[in-house]
């Protein structure tokens, strides 16, 4: 397979003459788009489970599960865009617009880090970084989202018929609204002036309370992300934002359920499209369900970059769809890159701890520090804060990047 490094942002990888190709080759050498890396999506709350039995603090449990995504996947398939853009000059020649907005990605990302942990710079009385944290999670919502669409389309883009057209559409909308219905109903109970706990008069609210959960759990099950709660859009709040997309989603899961049975015996390709769609389905709807985002969300990321990976590696020009799989070299290279990140970001906290003299914690502060006023302070650990100036900026340049690559090229090939 051609190394990852040698391919520009809006390229992939081109097919290695050594490998056949054709339907044989695929289902004997390639894994399957419908399931390749599901079974990771409980492994880190399962993980998050058994650390905090061991009464791992919550803070540092979180962290040794985000680190056990990270170094195997999270940071490889990171690394297999910053070697296919960065890494090559063909991007800085031929697409300087598009690496002059990654520069500014990272300084943006640094100067909301800095300033809103050691400077107190607010935006509209909350850090920069709550507002950027914001901004992060609806993009990640829609890097996942769109990749899950493009696999979904490949595994139809040779479909004619108006019937299987219409059911790769119905698929579609599946897929690109699975995450939101449980994610929106937790982020309705957020309080307007992002006070603690959850809003009283929030329909969410009402209906928690009403099913006979306390009122503590439903203060701690509002949507937060990043250890914090994020800054949302009026919009966010209002309960037939929900309602209407939870609709929309229940109503398109049943047709596509229908239309997947009744057409069963004369679509030969369907089961593995069904498959997939009803497996993203699932996953999107019981994750958010779990009342630690953070650690529930590293399971979509895990099977997210999994799935990034062999897409990468994919073989183009085959008679089925498929993944590949990814070049060990570019993988170990990856995974080096990680560990020497995860030892950065450690010796910044411990560094960070000792010289503010406890003010700043390695793994964060059990409950969040107050001012002379009792106002709460925005003091991260030094973990999460060393992982926001020396990797989140590159996360969301792999966003950016890849956003552009799935649009030029993916959706192009895949609804052609």
């Amino acid at each position: 397979m051609s190394s990852l490094g040698s391919q520009t942002c809006g390229t992939l990888p081109a097919v290695d003459s050594s490998i056949p190709v054709g339907p044989a080759a695929v289902a004997t050498a390639a894994p399957s788009p419908a399931t390749f890396g599901l079974l990771l999506v409980p492994l880190p709350l399962l993980a998050y489970a058994v650390l905090r039995a061991f009464a791992v603090p919550v803070g540092v449990a979180e962290d040794l599960v985000t680190v056990a995504v990270m170094v195997p996947l999270g940071g490889p398939h990171v690394v297999a865009t910053l070697r296919r853009t960065f890494g090559t000059a063909a991007f800085w020649r031929d697409q300087l617009p598009l690496a002059m907005a990654s520069v500014a990605i990272l300084v943006l990302v640094a100067a909301a880090a800095v300033g809103s942990a050691f400077f107190g710079f607010e935006i509209d009385g909350r850090p920069a970084m709550t507002h950027l944290l914001t901004f992060f999670f609806f993009w990640a919502g829609l890097h996942v989202v769109q990749q899950h669409a493009v696999v979904a389309a490949r595994l139809r883009a040779h479909d004619r018929e108006p019937a299987m057209r219409r059911r790769a559409w119905l698929g579609a909308v599946v897929v690109v609204t699975s995450l939101y219905p449980v994610a929106l109903f937790r982020m309705s109970m957020a309080r307007a002036d992002g006070g603690p706990g959850a809003a009283p008069d929030a329909l969410a609210t009402r209906c928690l309370l009403g099913l006979g959960f306390d009122r503590q759990f439903v203060d701690d099950y509002v949507f937060r992300i990043g250890r914090v709660a994020p800054v949302l859009p009026d919009l966010m709040h209002q309960a037939w934002v929900w309602l209407l997309v939870g609709a929309v989603f229940a109503i398109a899961t049943t047709c596509f359920v229908v239309s997947v049975r009744s057409g069963k015996r004369s679509d030969p390709r369907g089961d593995s499209h069904a498959r997939f769609v009803l497996a993203v389905a699932l996953v999107g709807t019981l994750v958010p369900l779990f009342p630690n985002l953070d650690v529930a969300f590293q399971g979509v990321n895990a099977w997210h970059c999994c799935q990034y990976l062999a897409l990468l590696a994919a073989p183009m020009g085959v008679a089925v769809p498929a993944l590949g799989r990814p070049d060990r070299r570019s993988w170990l290279l990856g995974v080096a890159a990680s560990l020497g990140l995860v030892a950065a970001i450690l010796l910044f906290a411990l560094l960070l701890e000792w010289g503010t003299g406890g003010a700043f914690r390695a793994f964060g502060h059990e409950e969040p520090p107050t001012d002379g006023a009792g106002r709460v302070l925005y003091r991260p650990g030094g973990v999460l804060l060393g992982y926001y100036l020396l990797g989140f900026g590159f996360l969301l340049v792999h966003y950016l990047c890849d956003t552009v690559h799935f649009v030029a090229r993916g959706a192009r090939a895949s609804f052609r």
